[in-house]
């Protein structure tokens, strides 16, 4: 658990890339807030500590003010838009039936030739269309089953146990890392699924989490030193403003890959709920990805 902590920071500067730099003045607001107003002081005869609590409720507030907007995100993009339904009746394999190039031609970049073949959703897919995961997937950490319910299929099929068995060491095969945001093998369209809405959300949820904890922190040390307690106040503030923020950063870095997915594949492949999606936001997922 510690060194899945430790290597959280290296999943968010790799989901992120040069944007990770927009995290830094939310930091630097944590220290300049802790070094203003100290957690704990002294007293002119050093006999008592006088607490001021001003930036204490300040980091809460900011932490707590991440985990409503993250809340907010989540439930325009899941109940608003609908983000994820475009993609639970894998829409692609239709298109793969459909396609009148070839029988082997790619239901993404058609009519380029089908090369691969997608365990998750049966679909043989081009090069182009193909996700290989990096070097960080060789290190199990974070590592997550990213197909449940075809597991729990697989488990079910005792009529065809042959196949519920092939079936089953696919789904067990296909996993990722909630800490490092790598998914195994796939196509595109199943990458982008399962990154989007099962790794970088739980990757979210986390890190809001830790957030939330660093900012009840100060308010659990009265037993320390003064001079202690606001080295330790300094330090998880700027960890509750670090994951606070990557929170919503992530999240939002998320959902715009998905988006421009959409716009671009949208024209060939038929999306259920692509028309919720209002072209301007289109265009500011653009800027954002």
């Amino acid at each position: 658990m510690l060194v899945q902590m430790m290597l959280l920071p290296v999943g968010i500067a790799k989901t992120l890339r040069k944007k990770v730099v927009l995290l830094l003045p939310a930091v630097g607001a944590a220290v300049a807030v802790c070094l203003r107003k100290p957690v704990y002081a002294a007293s002119v005869e050093g006999q008592e500590r006088q607490h001021d609590g001003t930036a204490s409720f300040v980091i809460l507030g900011l932490a707590s003010l991440f985990a409503l907007v993250l809340y907010l995100l989540v439930l325009i993009t899941q109940v608003v838009l609908r983000l994820e339904q475009n993609f639970v009746s894998k829409p692609w394999r239709l298109k793969e039936k459909e396609c009148s190039y070839s029988i082997n031609a790619c239901p993404f970049y058609a009519p380029a030739e089908a090369m691969y073949y997608c365990t998750v959703c049966q679909s043989n897919v081009s090069s182009m269309a193909w996700h290989m995961p990096s070097m960080w997937m060789k290190f199990p950490i974070g590592d997550v089953l990213l197909d449940w319910n075809k597991a729990e299929e697989a488990v079910k099929m005792v009529d065809d146990p042959a196949n519920g068995r092939i079936q089953l060491d696919e789904a067990l095969d296909f996993r990722g890392s909630i800490v490092l945001d790598e998914v195994e093998e796939c196509c595109i369209g199943c990458f982008v699924q399962t990154r989007t809405f099962n790794c970088i959300t739980r990757m979210a949820i986390v890190c809001n989490l830790i957030s939330m904890f660093a900012a009840l922190v100060p308010w659990a040390i009265n037993a320390l030193e003064p001079a202690l307690q606001n080295s330790i106040s300094i330090v998880v503030a700027v960890i509750a403003m670090f994951y606070g923020m990557s929170a919503v950063a992530v999240y939002v870095q998320g959902m715009a890959s998905v988006l421009c997915f959409l716009e671009d594949h949208g024209h060939s492949i038929s999306f259920p709920h692509l028309s919720k999606i209002p072209p301007w936001l289109n265009r500011v997922c653009r800027l954002l990805e």
